[in-house]
């Protein structure tokens, strides 16, 4: 019997020191029936001439686009061309494992169920270090290692829609290179946000498991390459924005109680991110807003005491 094809969409924007790595390890796949699809999202580095060495393999294809700013369009573009039945979404600076595709395809064909989507367990390589410094990521959440402490080794956790969707809701544990989804799903929940440079993974997520529910796949099936250490952190006046807008649409749908309070409460932890980085950095007017609007949406004590802070610096840091 044929195997389905899987399709494998890298987005590309300035990854040429990663790139080679990535595309080898998804050309070692142990599945053979695969389709790689790198969407060049304006580099303006020498990402698509650092695979030319691969470009003779037919299973690879690359695609060129204007930069459009983030990861969301690019991937739209690859999932739109996509030929296979499930599509898999892979960052271009991680490392897929030998028997990553060939194990999410295969859990899809038994899973009876029908999930919408399927996320891999994976480990957490420090650039700066070349060091692993997490071997389960999912399993560094406590939801998620309870739900595998009690299952077999190399077990796959099979999520219907509201329990699938009420994990992911106090937080994305779920990384992008490990993500396969049905295609037909992806059909019907329509394509990534392009209007959330930073997000739009989780959104589609949450989506998905709204949808059909989810897959999670115990195994660690990829390497996740954190880098920029020593980049400020201070990012969360930039990041949070976009956060709060994904959070919020969850408050369109009809919500049990406690998931309200779980959306409204971690609305109220990214406005108390930005009022703590607005006092940090001196702008007190918007520090003292966020934490109002925290507030609203949730008392605690600690958004009051920020709130005071940042009213006495204010003052006191006021022009004469």
């Amino acid at each position: 019997m044929n195997k389905p094809l899987a399709s494998i969409v890298v987005p590309v924007f300035n990854a040429e020191e990663f790139l080679p790595d990535c595309i080898d390890g998804l050309l070692r796949q142990t599945y053979e029936q695969l389709e790689i699809l790198v969407v060049d999202d304006g580099s303006t580095d020498g990402s698509i001439g650092s695979i030319e060495r691969f470009r003779a393999d037919p299973r690879l294809r690359v695609i060129s686009q204007e930069n459009s700013g983030g990861p969301a369009s690019p991937r739209n573009r690859g999932a739109s061309e996509a030929r296979g039945e499930f599509v898999f979404f892979f960052d271009a600076d991680d490392i897929a494992k030998p028997a990553k595709v060939e194990e999410t395809v295969g859990q899809f064909e038994r899973d009876a169920a029908g999930r919408s989507f399927a996320a891999t367990e994976f480990e957490v390589l420090d650039q700066a270090s070349g060091r692993i410094v997490e071997q389960a990521y999912m399993r560094s959440f406590d939801r998620i290692a309870d739900r595998f402490r009690t299952s077999q080794p190399h077990s796959c956790l099979s999520l219907e829609p509201q329990e699938a969707y009420e994990a992911l809701l106090p937080g994305n544990f779920v990384g992008t290179s490990s993500v396969a989804v049905r295609r037909a799903a992806l059909r019907e929940v329509g394509d990534f946000d392009t209007s959330l440079q930073n997000g739009d993974d989780y959104e589609m997520w949450l989506r998905l498991a709204r949808h059909g529910g989810m897959l999670l796949i115990g195994d660690v099936l990829h390497t996740y390459r954190r880098r920029n250490a020593s980049i400020s952190r201070r990012t969360t006046l930039k990041l949070a924005p976009n956060r709060i807008k994904v959070l919020q649409r969850q408050l369109e749908h009809s919500l049990t109680p406690r998931q309200r309070n779980t959306v409204s409460s971690r609305i109220a932890e990214n406005y108390s991110a930005m009022a703590w980085e607005a006092k940090d950095s001196g702008q007190y007017g918007l520090a003292v807003r966020c934490y109002v609007t925290a507030i609203r949406k949730a008392v605690r004590l600690s958004y009051f005491r920020g709130l005071l802070a940042a009213l006495v610096a204010a003052v006191v840091r006021r022009p004469s």
